[in-house]
């Protein structure tokens, strides 16, 4: 299933139309599927806010994270939205709630932990795409080690920069680095 698809119902486009045509009198729409449009609104703009990339962006959700942006206090907010959320009729665990308040807490720990030292993150640079790319990229410099220490994955991202030309210097690499395997040991 491609994600964008399924995410494109998330949209301020469909929580419009549904707005629109909940209002209206005689239309197939009941009054109350309102609150879907709220919801899907609400989703639209934590969707953006997660992929901010471009400070020039039309819409504030999808601008990076400073210190002066709307971001922390919105998913503060949507974290506590989720734990509100009932799921009538299920026996079941929905596991997507879960791991969107886990994405957002991570977001929020590592935006308090580096906000000193950075001016803005770009939400999207940590998305799982990207992620992956990299950490593969030092995996095949490893030797596709399963549990490797932190000195052989500073060693592999050494090796990594230097052949992929980043523009990233050595120290910040070793910084963001230690702050990892120091969160990972707490």
């Amino acid at each position: 299933m491609r994600v964008k698809l399924a995410a494109q119902v998330f949209s301020h486009t469909v929580a419009a139309g549904i707005s629109l045509y909940s209002s209206l009198p005689g239309v197939l729409l009941p009054s109350d599927a309102g609150a879907t449009a709220e919801l899907l609104e609400r989703m639209d703009q934590l969707f953006d806010s997660c992929n901010g990339v471009n400070f020039k962006d039309v819409k504030s959700n999808r601008r990076p994270l400073t210190a002066t942006s709307f971001h922390v206090k919105f998913w503060q907010d949507c974290m506590k939205w989720f734990s509100q959320w009932k799921f009538v009729g299920s026996k079941a665990k929905i596991y997507c709630v879960d791991g969107w308040r886990l994405s957002l807490s991570a977001l929020l720990h590592l935006w308090e932990s580096v906000n000193q030292d950075l001016k803005f993150i770009i939400p999207r640079r940590l998305n799982q795409d990207c992620l992956e790319s990299y950490f593969a990229s030092i995996r095949q410099k490893g030797g596709f080690r399963d549990n490797p220490s932190a000195g052989h994955l500073l060693q592999c991202a050494r090796e990594w920069q230097i052949i992929s030309c980043q523009v990233m210097p050595m120290e910040t690499v070793k910084v963001m680095m230690m702050k990892f395997y120091f969160a990972l040991k707490n």
